[in-house]
């Protein structure tokens, strides 16, 4: 099982290594020093197993002006690493790096309930419903057999999102929850939740005690229950948007200095 505290662990590894790309994490070369790829005099892992040829050597200028020193300098050593688990470097043929992301481990071991596949595919129907990039899956499994699972997308930070979920309860009285909203707690603009949140459905729930007893097919059964909730839920936040784009361009264009006139 993963574990914040694993994944912590990873991080922790990773941090007194190099960014392969080089630039601006390396920090900046010292007054007329030429800028050289490689390993030279920065850390550029793609150019060393590329297999490039640097054609132009600028040289660096002072970044402090002149007759200006820093305030603090830093000398760098740089001594072997091991491997991390999440900027895990494997070399192919040519020697190329390639970077595994903290998402891709979190997605190693994402359900200990379902198969895999099925979560990958209703992922993938989502993305289509709602037009994101990304849909994530996540799930609690306690030992006293409450807990749930949840699918929860979103366009970006402060703008359309949505989720659906399904609690497991303690009384057998297990809810859901499908809804999508734009904006949310802390943003300027934010929409209505649409949708619901915390309501049983008893049909759903049938033979359901604890997370242990659910299958793949009570995963597939709830899906095809909620699709039609989801696509109502994104179209009317959809709608809800297209009329506060307008509110804001038609604020926007009758605000003196702006364009408009600023008169009724």
């Amino acid at each position: 099982m993963i574990t914040l505290k694993s994944i912590f662990k990873r991080i922790s590894e990773n941090i007194t290594g190099y960014v392969p790309d080089g630039e601006p994490d390396t920090g900046f070369l010292p007054k007329g020093r030429v800028r050289a790829l490689g390993s030279k005099n920065k850390p550029d892992a793609w150019f060393d197993g590329g297999g490039y040829t640097q054609m132009d050597f600028p040289v660096a200028d002072d970044i402090f002006g002149p007759g200006e020193k820093p305030d603090l300098t830093v000398s760098k050593r740089k001594t072997p690493e091991k491997d991390s688990l999440v900027t895990k470097q494997k070399r192919d043929g040519t020697g190329l790096m390639e970077r595994i992301k903290l998402k891709d481990i979190l997605n190693e071991e994402a359900s200990k309930i379902f198969d895999q596949s099925l979560i990958a595919k209703i992922s993938n129907n989502i993305r289509k419903i709602c037009k994101v990039s990304d849909v994530e899956y996540d799930e609690h499994r306690f030992s006293d057999g409450t807990g749930g699972f949840r699918f929860s997308w979103t366009t970006g930070r402060g703008q359309k999102s949505g989720q659906i979920s399904m609690s497991l309860m303690k009384n057998g009285k297990h809810t859901f929850t499908c809804q999508a909203y734009y904006g949310g707690m802390g943003y300027a603009t934010s929409s209505p939740k649409y949708g619901y949140q915390g309501k049983t459905n008893p049909k759903l729930s049938k033979g359901i005690s604890t997370w242990r007893d659910l299958t793949d097919d009570n995963l597939l059964l709830i899906y095809k229950e909620k699709e039609k909730h989801i696509k109502k839920n994104n179209k009317d936040v959809d709608k809800w948007w297209d009329k506060e784009k307008d509110a804001q361009m038609s604020s926007y264009t009758r605000e003196p200095g702006r364009g408009g006139t600023g008169i009724d």
